[in-house]
Formats: C-alpha cells, sequence, structure tokens
C-alpha cells in the first residue's frame, strides 16, 4: 500500500464527489494499490476494507484522527485526538469464507459482508436504511431452514424473526470486529459518557473533501500570482505554500 500525496487525495476527492462512501472507500484503496483488481477489493470483508483505510490514513495523512462531536447530554463540543494504533480492534487472521448460526430451531449458513456488498446495497437505497439492511442479508445469508425444513429464498426475510436476525448481526461482528469499531466518549463539563461508532470511511472522506477544497483554493492563487502548475504548487510542503499565500495577501 501506498500513501497518496496530496495531488493523490484530490484526484480521489474528484472522481469519489458523487459516488456513495462504500464507492469512495474502494476508490481510497485502489488508489493505493493501483496493482489489485477492483473485484479483490470488493471482495475484501468490510472489516478487512476498513483496516485497509486506518492503514491508508495514518501512511497519507498521519497517525492520529482528530475530531470533534457534541455531548448528547449538554450539547457541549468535544474536541478528541485518536492514535490509530489504538483503533485497530482485529487481531490481523483472516476471517472464516463461511460460517452456520443456529437459534431457536433456525440454521442459517451465511458469509460476512464485503465492501462490494455494501456498494451494492447502498446502490439499492442510499437513505434508507431498511433497505439496505435487506439487501446486505439477501446476499449474505446463503442457505436457510427453520426446524429442518428449508426456507425458500424469497421468503425468508418475511419470516426471519428480528431476534435472529439481531443474533446474526452479533455473531457477525465478533468475526469481523474492524467492520464496527466502538469510541467510548465522556464529556468534560457535565462528565457524562456515552458511545460512538466510528466510520472511518465518512471521517476519511470529510477530512479529504475538507484538504482538497483548501488546496484548490491555495492553488488557485497561487497559480494567478506566479503562473506555477498544480503539480509544482502541491508539492511545495504546506508551510512554503502558506508564506506565499500570507505574501501575495499583503
Amino acid at each position: 500500500m501506498r500513501a497518496l500525496s496530496a495531488e493523490g487525495l484530490i484526484e480521489v476527492w474528484e472522481r469519489g464527489t458523487q459516488r456513495t462512501l462504500p464507492e469512495r472507500a474502494l476508490a481510497f484503496l485502489g488508489a493505493s494499490l493501483p496493482g489489485r483488481k477492483r473485484g479483490d477489493l470488493a471482495a475484501l470483508t468490510v472489516g478487512e476494507r476498513d483496516a485497509g483505510l486506518l492503514a491508508l490514513r495514518d501512511r497519507s495523512l498521519g497517525p492520529d484522527l482528530r475530531g470533534r462531536t457534541e455531548c448528547p447530554e449538554c450539547n457541549s463540543r468535544l474536541e478528541f485526538t485518536l492514535p490509530i494504533r489504538d483503533i485497530y480492534v482485529a487481531d490481523g487472521s483472516a476471517p472464516p469464507a463461511e460460517g452456520r448460526f443456529e437459534q431457536d430451531g433456525w440454521s442459517l449458513r451465511y458469509r460476512l459482508p464485503t465492501a462490494g456488498d455494501l456498494t451494492a446495497a447502498t446502490a439499492a437505497s442510499r437513505r434508507d436504511v431498511a433497505v439496505v439492511r435487506a439487501e446486505l442479508l439477501r446476499r449474505t445469508i446463503l442457505e436457510a431452514s427453520h426446524d429442518g425444513a428449508p426456507i425458500p429464498a424469497p421468503e425468508l426475510l418475511e419470516r426471519l424473526p428480528e431476534k435472529i436476525i439481531a443474533a446474526l448481526g452479533e455473531r457477525m461482528t465478533a468475526e469481523d470486529p474492524q467492520a464496527e469499531v466502538e469510541l467510548r466518549l465522556s464529556c468534560a463539563r457535565c462528565g457524562h459518557g456515552w458511545i460512538a461508532y466510528l466510520d472511518i470511511c465518512n471521517f476519511f472522506w470529510t477530512e479529504t473533501a475538507t484538504m482538497s477544497e483548501r488546496l484548490l483554493g491555495e492553488v488557485h492563487a497561487l497559480a494567478r500570482a506566479y503562473g506555477w502548475n498544480q503539480s509544482e504548487i502541491l508539492a511545495m510542503s504546506p508551510a512554503r505554500r502558506q508564506a506565499y499565500i500570507e505574501r501575495i495577501s499583503e
């Protein structure tokens, strides 16, 4: 995996602006792993995908995530810094290719959701969580039976109890733990504690979009003032670019 330069991140941002978050995740990984086929990247489990995004974020923008949120109790703004090394929750071993889940007479043969599954599910509906979840279940439950009787695929989602769906989700999370990272936060003002979930794809994309828009503004200003092209400007250190920006603002 190669780090992405400022210009490389801008290229990913440009390609991903009109895409869904799962497509943006594959765009990040595709840019950093040019020798890997898209199909191979799409076959990664969600946890494997997110581990790759964390590694890429570390190499491209540094070892710490810096963000902000609000306390759900008193609405105070909370700023935080998270070392990326502390966010890895998987042990690095490959998740199982398939599994079998049994409870209350139900027997399900399943596989873990992949990056490609998320891309397909969000293509079906970007906003309806129920539609996305149903599509993921259709793609990842390979075989089902209840009390020994096979359940046809078209009937499965109507007959499958919510209790079984929730338990299956817990099993999948246990087998692919990097796919769901909990952050335990507390408010310095009121002492309230809560759990948030880190979406590294959304976090990395937001950083990249903010940085890209800022850098393009700097490129515009410096190109007009000095005639340099984008590659020349982006190859400068941030400190040098800022020094030139200050001079043309005088």
